[in-house]
């Protein structure tokens, strides 16, 4: 997806140049002719697909200019946040492809204590690979 620059005047300070995507650009100059529109009319005069319209936007919402915004830069950039909430499996899989790679290096701290004490009860154990891999690992004893 594209970007644009919109130059924009809020009330009487001065223009600003805001740096957007393409479809926030479609949305925004929506508003030139209107203050206040609702979800409803902006996928109406938009024709943007819901999927990529709606992110968060609640159906009943109501968007509306800002009349006290102001901005001591010329140049606004205007990031977009992508807030996809991650089904179970996908939560799971996240969770091991994070894990893997400290896998080993604990396998190995533990293999390192026990040729060294050949005996040790597990609370014990548990408290020496987490001092040697403090710096290393922030372990999560609780699962």
């Amino acid at each position: 997806m594209g970007t644009t620059v919109l130059k924009a005047t809020f009330g009487q300070c001065r223009e600003h140049h805001i740096n957007v995507l393409t479809y926030q650009m479609c949305v925004r100059t929506l508003f030139n002719s209107s203050d206040r529109l609702s979800y409803k009319d902006i996928e109406l005069a938009t024709k943007i697909t819901s999927s990529n319209l709606k992110s968060n936007n609640l159906i009943e919402d109501i968007f509306f200019v800002n009349k006290k915004f102001t901005n001591p830069f010329y140049k606004i950039e205007v990031g977009t946040v992508t807030l996809e909430k991650e089904s179970e499996s996908e939560f799971e899989e996240t969770v091991q492809r994070v894990e893997e790679p400290h896998k080993h290096t604990i396998d190995a701290a533990i293999v390192r204590m026990m040729k060294w004490e050949r005996i040790m009860e597990h609370d014990k154990l548990l408290v020496e690979v987490t001092k040697q891999l403090q710096s290393w690992l922030m372990p999560n004893l609780l699962s």
